[in-house]
């Protein structure tokens, strides 16, 4: 087993260990020493509160200033993680400013929901409140509810997902909307990913292993099943992500015949294999048949980069988020089936990942790269057009850490600071065979677990940092 986390001793551009890229530990480390220092020392926004949403390709702050925040959301989701995976009470301080930013001044406090978009200075500067911004935000506070416990953010949280199950609702047609007016009324009919599909990949799966609401899990089979029902073509690619649909879910693309959406491919087949583990299997055989068709169809097994359209094309560049969630689909098929042929593909992506996209000069990664493998958008490191923030990154490092970790006879560890008062989930896993391997609170090992359940017990009335190890049972 591995011993409790050493301290980090070094901080900034200072590379990661000599370990293959199919290590558990090389991502670990990756993201507590490369990564979210460079975050810390950049991102925060002392003037205007919160954090900056532009920064250039030298991590400094560029125009414009606006307050985004479903961009603040994926910092504190950056933050948060890192706080996970290295202790460093920095981030969780980092993350807290985030959270109560958001809390004061992005949440609507006459209507409710978040606001789409604020001034420098915070004040709302949208009248819309579009489902993909309502989604970002809350996939931030959803990580920091995981990693602390905190009630007030849970709170919104599931008003937010409320506002959408109830007010987004098309009675009429079927699925969801994909805008609403400040008012809460709907604005824009239309069908898309991130009411859907989409919703369910990067935020209700995340939530429900933070809370085990068994509301959120049917939330969650009912957006991916009207998903596969009406978001496929009869090539079996989802649609809704550049290829849009109207209100009765017919295609408004002004070219029919463009290519589906490789980013949306991988979005809908992470989905689908993590909700097969957390609903004991049901989608188990549909995710891995549509998963080896993404990979078979959106991948260039040869160099280890992933296409963005289905129609195997660099001409549109090649995108940080793209090759991230195509490793990730990877490993995820190597989780469930354990064949060795998806560990090598992982390794293969990320080994294209790691080679074309860092930025050595400046730290960090490229946004995108063109067909010459230039980086695209100026190499800039937060961008609020292309929704850039340290959320990608920072969840491919925690993923990549706990998923490669366990298999390989490892005990991963996470780090938490949570408060007394009742049962709280910490295993982070979809698969029902994780279990907790131990626990210590404030240094000392702890007995008040429930390894079946994943929840720890702690005192009424304390707050507590609280390490918690892994294994399979």
């Amino acid at each position: 087993m591995l011993s409790l986390m050493p301290a980090v001793r070094a901080w900034g551009r200072e590379r990661a260990p000599e370990l293959p890229v199919t290590a558990g530990e090389y991502w670990r480390t990756q993201g507590v020493r490369e990564l979210a220092p460079l975050w810390l020392r950049h991102a925060p926004d002392p003037g205007q509160g919160a954090y900056h949403t532009n920064l250039d390709r030298r991590w400094r702050p560029i125009p414009p200033a606006y307050k985004v925040p479903l961009l603040i959301g994926r910092q504190v989701y950056g933050f948060s993680a890192a706080y996970l995976l290295s202790g460093r009470e920095e981030y969780l301080a980092c993350a807290k400013q985030g959270v109560e930013y958001l809390l004061d001044r992005a949440w609507d406090k006459e209507y409710g929901g978040w606001h789409d978009l604020l001034t420098p200075e915070g004040k709302p500067l949208s009248r819309a409140k579009t489902v993909s911004r309502q989604l970002y935000t809350n996939v931030g506070l959803t990580m920091y509810y995981f990693t602390t416990g905190c009630a007030r953010v849970l709170e919104k949280v599931i008003e937010s997902v409320e506002i959408h199950r109830e007010r987004a609702r098309d009675r009429e047609f079927g699925g969801y909307a994909q805008t609403l007016r400040r008012d809460l009324a709907v604005a824009d009919y239309g069908k898309n990913k991130h009411a859907h599909y989409g919703y369910t990949g990067s935020l209700l799966l995340n939530l429900y292993l933070a809370t085990r609401d068994a509301r959120i899990l049917a939330f969650s089979r009912e957006l991916m099943d009207l998903s596969l029902e009406r978001m496929r073509d009869g090539a079996g690619w989802f649609h809704g992500f550049k290829n849009t649909f109207d209100r009765q879910w017919r295609r408004t693309d002004p070219a029919p015949d463009r290519p589906a959406s490789g980013g949306a491919q991988l979005t809908a087949g992470l989905a689908l294999l993590r909700l097969a583990d957390q609903t004991g299997g049901r989608y188990a055989r549909t995710a891995i048949e549509f998963a080896r068709q993404v990979e078979r169809e959106a991948w260039d097994a040869g160099s280890g980069g992933w296409f963005e359209t289905t129609a195997r094309s660099r001409g549109d560049g090649m995108w940080w988020w793209t090759q991230i969630y195509g490793a990730m689909l990877q490993l995820r098929l190597y989780a469930r089936t354990r064949e060795q042929c998806y560990l090598d593909n992982f390794g293969r992506s990320e080994r294209f990942f790691v080679s074309r996209f860092t930025d050595r000069e400046q730290g960090g990664f490229f946004t995108g790269i063109g067909g010459d493998g230039r980086p695209l958008g100026e190499g800039r490191k937060a961008w609020d057009t292309a929704w850039r923030a340290s959320y990608h990154e920072m969840e491919h490092a925690l993923v990549n850490y706990l998923y490669l970790s366990l298999p390989s006879g490892h005990e991963p560890q996470l780090t938490f600071r949570l408060a007394g008062g009742g049962p709280r989930v910490v295993v982070p896993f979809d698969q029902p065979d994780v279990r907790i391997a131990a626990a210590w609170v404030d240094g000392k090992p702890w007995k008040s677990i429930d390894r079946e359940t994943g929840y720890i017990t702690l005192p009424k009335g304390t707050e507590s940092r609280v390490v918690i190890s892994y294994k399979f049972a």
